[in-house]
């Protein structure tokens, strides 16, 4: 937005013959009490928005320059180590960017687990081609596992398996398949000869 205007007096005072309105915010490359001079530019570098997600709340702020912590810090919002924002800390925010702060935590926790059993085939001359037996019941078995769990926002997002220890191993269940061919009999003769 350009305006040339011819005026004596100030900053201030060609700003408002030219009625171009200034927040606090917004930058001008002169005081606005400083006395025009001739062929005097005078530029304004507006502020914008930016949207501020952190602890379950959105704050809107007006920004003119810097990067993701300068304002953090003007909003008095602190970070602790594993906290994590997006964009990152040192990023330049550009108009249009919006802020997002993730309070992240580590818990550690134990749970115990099954462990199925597996299912294994075997083959048996013992048994006809077409019918299984099973040879023995599977069992499940039973670990403890201790997980790090990332908690972001409270919610659980990942969980990293750090060990596992097993109580009682998994007994598999053993089927047998049978490969025997039956062979037909007959008591009387095949087949009759006329002589």
């Amino acid at each position: 937005e350009v305006a040339t205007i011819t005026v004596a007096g100030t900053v201030a005072d060609a700003l408002e013959m030219a009625e171009i309105s200034c927040r606090p915010v917004d930058k001008i490359n002169y005081e606005l009490t400083a006395l025009l001079e001739k062929d005097m530019t005078i530029e304004i570098q507006r502020a914008f928005s930016v949207d501020v997600t952190a602890d379950g709340e959105t704050q809107t702020v007006d920004f003119l320059e810097g990067t993701v912590s300068d304002i953090l810090n003007e909003l008095g919002i602190t970070l602790d180590d594993d906290d994590e924002v997006s964009p990152a800390i040192n990023a330049e925010i550009k108009p249009g960017d919006a802020i997002k702060v993730f309070r992240v935590s580590y818990e550690e926790r134990t749970a115990t687990e099954t462990i199925k059993f597996k299912t294994v085939t075997k083959e048996s001359s013992n048994l006809y081609k077409g019918t299984t037996k099973v040879e023995q019941e599977g069992k499940n078995g039973e670990k403890t596992v201790i997980y790090n769990d990332k908690i972001v926002d409270g919610k659980v997002e990942k969980s990293t398996v750090i060990s596992e220890e097993i109580i009682t191993k998994a007994v598999n269940k053993v089927v047998l398949k049978g490969t025997k061919i039956k062979v037909l009999s007959t008591s009387g003769p095949i087949s009759t000869l006329a002589l």
